[in-house]
């Protein structure tokens, strides 16, 4: 949510029911190590999210959705959904997210919360610590308004864990994006099934598998 990392037209906070946000599947490299794994936000069903959405346009779609594509379609860990989302302004859209392949290895959507939140608290990695994504998350959410109380549960679990010395920065809300949300493209297309397309056309699939997320995963 909060580094969108592509080139939009409008962003805007939103919200899609059926989904939640979830550290639902383990990083063993990046946020943690092989021995204590890091854990990483995804779109899990069930419930709703609040995240943020982001409009392409035209000119865009093909350059930004391809690099939203290689960047969340890398690892085998998601799949891509169309999903009805609601936008604070009212509106009601179509967007791509991307929600967890529960089939794969690394999924864990099953994990207590006293156990996610040791390892959000002490795993560490090449990327940094496991708390610092989810002290960001919980930042630029609570930015934009987005009360999550998932998140905010796990803050106080990792801060008692941490002995209190756990510190949420504070981020103004035309900072850097937050989102697990979607991305605005238009009109629904329907869904394919067939490999080898373009990133316009691959982003519609239900192929191998955040959020946006709402939030999607962050």
């Amino acid at each position: 949510m909060w580094n969108p990392l592509i080139e939009f037209a409008e962003q805007q906070p939103c919200r899609v029911d059926g989904w939640r946000r979830s550290f639902c599947f383990w990083m063993p490299m990046g946020r943690g190590t092989p021995e204590l794994p890091g854990l990483m936000l995804a779109l899990e069903q069930g419930g709703a999210c609040e995240g943020i959405a982001y409009r392409l346009t035209p000119q865009q779609v093909e350059s930004e959705l391809g690099l939203l594509w290689n960047r969340e379609m890398l690892a085998g860990i998601y799949q891509p959904a169309w999903v009805p989302t609601t936008l604070r302004d009212g509106r009601t859209v179509t967007a791509i997210t991307f929600v967890v392949d529960t089939a794969h290895c690394q999924y864990c959507g099953d994990l207590p919360i006293e156990r996610a939140a040791h390892h959000i608290a002490f795993a560490e990695g090449r990327r940094g610590a496991c708390r610092d994504y989810l002290a960001n998350t919980a930042a630029h959410a609570r930015s934009l308004h987005i009360h999550d109380p998932y998140l905010e549960e796990l803050v106080e679990r990792v801060s008692d864990l941490r002995d209190g010395a756990y510190v949420i920065p504070t981020v103004q809300a035309d900072g850097e994006a937050v989102g697990e949300a979607g991305v605005e493209l238009g009109p629904e297309p329907r869904l394919e099934h067939e490999p080898d397309v373009d990133p316009r056309r691959r982003a519609a699939e239900v192929e191998r598998g955040e959020p946006v997320g709402l939030a999607l995963a962050d």
